[in-house]
């Protein structure tokens, strides 16, 4: 698919039946029946409530009621009662876990993974999780790089940030530091908009229902401030301040080359912008998208 095709916002009714067709094809033959017939319901259908109740009946995932901890595989997730960052597992660990590789339709992921093929963390990696929100992709990445890497998960809302440090103690993860602060182009102050849950509570635009005044730093500060030596993965996910990561990490990008692993949804520019921002620091990145995400990476540290 051209990359333009990700961003059209107004498919005709053909051209959804057409792409959904194509995916299942691709996918038919070796995914889970009902998977299939879940997969063909609408968005609203497949979000939410509706895949928890999906996932739980397939004895993926299930919810301890009394202590609110979703719990999926050796992880345990502590969460609002009324969270359904279930949504959230399924497109963080759909590139690493077998069954939702295998039977989940890119449709049903949601956002999608923050990996793919060739472009992955490593063991001994030092990773960036901008936006870590209640800890899932930062416990995937404590796991894969291991006691010699680190991960570094910034997480400026304070509820958010309060469920991130339970978490990481109730999976008894040593090798993730919490940062409450958000990432931006300059040190400073911010203004963001809180909305009903933590799916939603970074929000750099208007309509939540709080607004609270929250602490903003540049990545190239913390990293010279702490004399951190490398930064290997930078994950961002934050609402629309994605730019604003990147031009506060202009001298990381420069000195480190890391994988980068973007949101571009955010705004509508996203894609040009991000890409001419990391092509200025570095005009050896390569970069590649998915309908949601950016990718990139200098193809000689490719095997590094």
């Amino acid at each position: 698919m051209d990359k333009k095709d990700f961003y059209k916002e107004d498919f005709s009714l053909s051209e959804k039946i057409f792409w959904r067709l194509k995916k299942i094809s691709a996918l038919f033959g070796r995914i889970d029946f009902d998977v299939l017939l879940f997969s063909l319901q609408s968005a609203k259908r497949r979000g939410g409530w509706p895949l928890m109740k999906f996932l739980r009946r397939k004895k993926i995932t299930n919810i301890d009621g009394g202590e609110n901890i979703l719990n999926y595989g050796a992880y345990k997730f502590k969460v609002p009662a009324d969270s359904l960052i279930v949504a959230d597992l399924v497109a963080i660990f759909s590139y690493r876990d077998k069954y939702f590789k295998k039977n989940f339709l890119p449709s049903c992921s949601f956002d999608g993974p923050y990996e793919m093929n060739g472009f992955e963390m490593k063991k001994g990696d030092f990773v960036i999780d901008a936006g870590a929100n209640v800890g899932i992709f930062s416990l995937l990445a404590g796991d894969i790089v291991g006691s010699s890497g680190l991960v570094f998960a910034f997480e400026p809302v304070p509820l958010a940030a309060d469920f991130l440090e339970k978490n990481i103690l109730l999976n008894k993860r040593k090798n993730i530091k919490v940062l409450k602060f958000g990432l931006g182009s300059k040190a400073g102050k911010a203004d963001f908009n809180l909305f009903s849950s933590l799916e939603e509570s970074l929000v750099f635009f208007t309509g939540g229902r709080e607004k609270i005044e929250l602490d903003i730093i540049s990545l190239d500060d913390f990293v010279k401030n702490n004399k951190i030596e490398k930064i290997d993965f930078i994950k961002a996910d934050i609402e629309g301040m994605e730019r604003d990561l990147l031009l506060g990490a202009k001298e990381v990008i420069k000195k480190f080359n890391p994988k980068l692993s973007i949101c571009t949804y955010h705004r509508p520019d996203d894609p040009e912008v991000l890409s001419a921002i990391i092509k200025e620091f570095c005009s050896d990145y390569e970069i590649i998208f998915s309908e949601k995400k950016l990718f990139a990476q200098v193809q000689f540290k490719n095997n590094r």
